[in-house]
């Protein structure tokens, strides 16, 4: 059986390293991108089951330009993306839908639940519903 792809955009190299290595270890493949640039193209590439997405990458609304980019186009609009911040209140510019919304620093187990729950819709096929989920232990700030 095929493992899940994850996509991490996340401009934090050592967070990055950090999830990339804790999701293999959980039994998927991970695609690691530490810039908006090219993001969306690796994804439609890679086909992911699911991308976790941090608002901050080249400027506080990359997350946002990136999850507008992704929803605009037909293979990635029903992509599951979990966005991740320091921000407790993000603002949403153009209502733009993500899956869930996860503050930094984040509770592991709380993204890993998160990511299986994700992956689990896609599998599915089932549309999503936008979640939120405050962070509470590890240390992974923007």
């Amino acid at each position: 059986m095929q493992r899940p792809v994850i996509a991490v955009i996340e401009r934090d190299q050592d967070l990055l390293c950090l999830l990339e290595e804790i999701l293999r270890e959980e039994g998927y493949d991970v695609v690691g991108w530490p810039r908006r640039a090219g993001a969306a193209e690796i994804i439609r590439q890679t086909r992911p089951a699911a991308a976790i997405v941090s608002l901050w990458l080249e400027e506080a609304t990359s997350g946002w330009h990136l999850l507008d980019e992704l929803r605009g186009r037909p293979e990635t609009r029903s992509l599951p993306v979990i966005l991740t911040t320091t921000t407790p209140h993000p603002g949403n510019p153009g209502g733009l839908h993500a899956d869930a919304v996860i503050e930094k620093p984040f509770d592991l187990d709380d993204l890993l639940a998160t990511i299986r729950h994700a992956v689990a819709r896609a599998d599915a096929g089932r549309p999503s519903h936008a979640a939120r989920v405050r962070g509470t232990s590890a240390s992974a700030d923007e």
